[in-house]
């Protein structure tokens, strides 16, 4: 059921993808609106939501999204772009700062599409507060096996007027942030559904009892993959088509004192 994967494999699986998204950096502005994106902005300051902002985190621009108060209700930011893309990447990483008032938290919601319905996408609530820049890591999920177009879209939807969300250098890239690939803490890096079977990757940096369970989305265990000593590595767990039915779970990876639990996608 698992196996040490050979380094050559991993990059192979998880490599970055030559996907463009438009205008990623926020370099580009025409009359307030990021170029490649469109905004809610109405064109008057009091209700463009949207602007740039200097300086971005490793370039001269971000983009600044802002609920801010019109006749004395929200008025809410919300940003997106549509775009060709024929890959699947595996998760899109960004940049974020955050100022929140109060209110329910800025979301992203990336969607996959071929042809006209959906077969995957990806979302992240930003909830926690900061003046620095943090990266965020938005991991895709597929029911399908080719794309064609994707969106992603950025809304301060129910947050508290004043509350402010900068982003800036958006890529598509593996499942691993910058401080996970340090390699300081296990990670549970994702799955990857193939034919008649599912694959969860992970990665320990330190020898460790392991215990690798599936759960349904309302925390029932379902089954247990792996519970046993592993040395530091990486490896992969397979579920085989007709274990589980196909759709969503939660996987949770106890290892070297810490817990790490995402959603995951198998396919049968």
């Amino acid at each position: 059921m698992k196996k040490l994967l050979l380094f050559a494999f991993y990059v192979q699986i998880l490599s970055t993808v030559n996907a463009q998204i438009p205008n990623a950096d926020f370099e580009s502005w025409t009359d307030n609106e990021p170029e490649g994106w469109f905004t809610n902005n109405s064109g008057t300051a009091i209700l463009d939501a949207v602007s740039p902002v200097i300086p971005g985190r490793a370039s001269q621009t971000g983009a600044k999204l802002e609920t801010k108060e019109y006749v004395g209700q929200p008025f809410i930011a919300r940003m997106n772009s549509k775009f060709p893309e024929t890959s699947k990447p595996d998760a899109l990483h960004g940049w974020y700062k955050l100022s929140s008032a109060g209110g329910q938290a800025p979301q992203l919601d990336v969607t996959a599409f071929y042809g006209k319905p959906s077969i995957g996408g990806a979302g992240f609530a930003f909830k926690n507060s900061t003046n620095v820049f943090e990266e965020f890591v938005a991991t895709m999920f597929y029911s399908g096996s080719a794309t064609d177009t994707f969106t992603i879209q950025f809304s301060t939807y129910g947050s508290a007027v004043g509350t402010t969300l900068i982003i800036d250098d958006l890529s598509w890239d593996g499942l691993l942030s910058v401080n996970e690939l340090s390699g300081n803490e296990p990670v549970l890096e994702g799955t990857f559904p193939r034919a008649g079977v599912t694959d969860i990757i992970y990665s320990l940096p330190v020898a460790s009892d392991v215990t690798l369970s599936v759960f349904d989305l309302n925390g029932k265990a379902l089954k247990v993959l792996v519970n046993e000593k592993q040395n530091p590595g990486r490896f992969k767990a397979q579920i085989d088509a007709g274990e589980l039915s196909a759709g969503l779970y939660l996987c949770q990876l106890k290892a070297a004192g810490t817990i790490r639990t995402t959603k995951i996608f198998i396919a049968n």
